[in-house]
């Protein structure tokens, strides 16, 4: 989660972007990605 955060605020900051904003965006985008992945992980067996 930090480096998606440091990620957003990155492309924020070479975008002239809002960072707040663009943090959240992708710190959402990215634990909604991981949370379907392991969703989908457990219907088809996958274990860690």
């Amino acid at each position: 989660m930090i480096a998606l955060a440091i990620t957003g605020w990155l492309s924020a900051w070479i975008g002239g972007a809002p960072r707040t904003r663009a943090i959240l965006r992708v710190v959402t985008g990215g634990a909604l990605a991981l949370a379907v992945t392991w969703v989908i992980g457990g219907l088809l067996g996958g274990v860690l």
